[in-house]
């Protein structure tokens, strides 16, 4: 239960919401206290023990400056449905509401202290959407790039951001479009994103080990979720998906490493787009055919001594609008019986085709007799 707004407190600023609410850590209630800005005071949440030690103005158990809070947003993975996260500096503090409604009344007031003047008509946003609290492997881009230890994994509608706990800046940070993530999925709890060589670290694997594997499909779900509604929009930036070659088979997947490094453990689906989604083509882009490369023929032509059948055999280069091909005769090349043993040098020398040109240098060198 909560109240609304109440008068300046002598310790502190205006009392914007108050009521019994629970710590995610410790299930226990407490009694938590919002407080607006005043003179020589900024915007916090404070909480006691209980509304009787608040009304005696005795010190709260601890307050948490909004404006020092890394991100304030709702916290969707875990067993609990209403649950508000501040992230500060060091660590992530959470509370559980009552209902959906109570939590965006609480959420709001939070983010409008925090951000500030909010424009007429909109509603306060959180800076990211969604945040997880990882631990980065040693493993891929990891290794490579010096990336591991306790991070934050940033969503918002286009980008996905690493952001080092406990840094002074945000030198640390890395932000990757959502464009450039080829795919990613998990296993209990271990998680992995694929990036592709347009992201800020190159091609390459990000491992990262979680709490749980509930927050680890959690992490799925919201993830690809924001891939789709990223390649669906019409104002995206960034280059179009990648058609992977077909030089990696299947033993160099990351993904595949993943499988074997969690023999037995089932591994959930790691790509937007479907069971398969950008996976590599298995095999080379085909093109059309061109006339001289169609399906064998049969070629059937006037001879004196009779006619002669031979069964067309593709070859590398057309007689028809290149020239005439005077390569030596393919011995392999099949050549269907005929009623008469073949000696004709234009048999050997040229490769028959129905292209008109072959008909026309047959006529020249063989004219009909009369």
């Amino acid at each position: 239960m909560s109240s609304g707004r109440g008068p300046a407190s002598p310790s502190g600023g205006p009392v914007i919401r108050s009521g019994h609410l629970k710590k995610l850590k410790t299930m226990k209630k407490k009694y938590f206290v919002l407080r607006g800005e005043g003179p020589g005071c900024l915007a916090c949440l404070e909480y006691y023990d209980s509304k009787k030690k608040f009304e005696n103005r005795q010190p709260p158990k601890r307050s948490i400056l909004l404006h020092s809070c890394f991100n304030i947003n709702k916290r969707g993975d875990t067993k609990h449905k209403h649950v508000i996260a501040l992230y500060t500096k060091d660590e992530c503090f959470c509370l559980i509401l009552d209902s959906e409604k109570e939590l965006d009344e609480w959420l709001k007031a939070m983010l409008r202290l925090q951000s500030g003047d909010v424009p007429d008509g909109e509603q306060p946003r959180p800076t990211f959407e969604h945040v997880w609290q990882v631990t980065m492997q040693k493993r891929g881009l990891g290794a490579r790039k010096n990336i591991h230890g306790p991070y934050r994994l940033c969503l918002t509608d286009q980008t996905l951001s690493l952001v080092k706990i406990g840094a002074q800046d945000n030198s640390d940070s890395i932000e990757i479009s959502l464009n450039y993530i080829r795919r990613c999925g998990f296993a209990n709890d271990i998680f992995y994103i694929e990036v592709g060589r347009s992201a800020v670290t190159g091609d390459g694997e990000f491992w990262m080990a979680v709490e749980d594997n509930n927050i680890a499909l959690n992490m799925y779900d919201v993830i690809t979720t924001a891939m789709r509604n990223s390649k669906s929009n019409k104002d995206e930036v960034g280059p179009r998906q990648r058609t992977r070659s077909s030089s990696a088979n299947e033993a160099s997947k990351p993904i595949s490493v993943l499988q074997r490094r969690h023999t037995g453990q089932k591994l959930h689906g790691f790509s937007p787009l479907g069971t398969t989604g950008r996976d590599r083509c298995d095999s080379l882009p085909s093109r059309a055919r061109t006339t001289s490369e169609g399906q064998p023929t049969t070629v059937v032509l006037s001879h004196p001594r009779g006619a002669h059948i031979m069964s067309h055999v593709p070859r590398p280069h057309s007689m028809c609008g290149r020239g005439l091909s005077y390569s030596p005769p393919i011995a392999s090349m099949p050549i269907s019986p005929s009623s008469d043993t073949d000696t004709s040098p234009v048999s050997r020398r040229y490769p028959l085709n129905t292209c008109a040109a072959t008909f026309a240098l047959v006529r020249t060198l063989y004219p009909p007799i009369r």
